[in-house]
């Protein structure tokens, strides 16, 4: 399978693509430029109730990947920016009407350092994989600190994804 560019466009059934593009206003008593853009955090389950924020320092991984596994949070939607680091591959499918990951529907997308994405509660993806250098990444998602939080579902098959 190969990764496409990640746009707001392309990865709008999976979740949104935020970055520091178009209109700005100053902030910081002029020293800054503050990007707006509305995150839909809807679809919270009430049980996840305490807002659970993390850095991911994730290793380098090379093209192609090995996609392993799939994983989703069927709380809350999941905040991914990207503190350092390069590019990064992420990988999305819609779920089958049992609940399922349906990997006939597998997307892959390869984002810039300057973008930063929201998964939908719910959404089967792929756990981030670093490219080119090791990255850290902000990570915030709504939680009740049990299993419900992240349910992981490892392929029959792996799939190889290039760019």
């Amino acid at each position: 399978m190969r990764a496409q560019s990640l746009t707001s466009e392309a990865f709008e059934p999976f979740g949104q693509v935020f970055e520091a593009l178009g209109h700005a206003s100053a902030a910081n008593q002029g020293r800054a430029q503050r990007f707006d853009t509305p995150l839909d955090m809807a679809g919270t389950d009430a049980r996840a109730a305490r807002l659970h924020t993390a850095i991911y320092r994730i290793r380098k991984s090379a093209l192609p990947f090995e996609l392993k596994l799939v994983e989703r949070h069927p709380l809350s939607p999941q905040l991914f920016f990207p503190n350092s680091g390069a590019r990064f591959l992420i990988c999305a499918c819609p779920a089958l009407g049992n609940g399922d990951p349906d990997l006939d529907g597998l997307r892959a997308f390869i984002g810039m350092r300057t973008q930063g994405i929201v998964w939908r509660t719910g959404v089967w993806h792929s756990p981030f994989a670093a490219l080119d250098a090791d990255g850290d990444f902000l990570m915030q998602q709504w939680q009740c600190g049990g299993p419900q939080d992240c349910e992981e579902r490892p392929l029959a098959t792996s799939i190889m994804i290039d760019a």
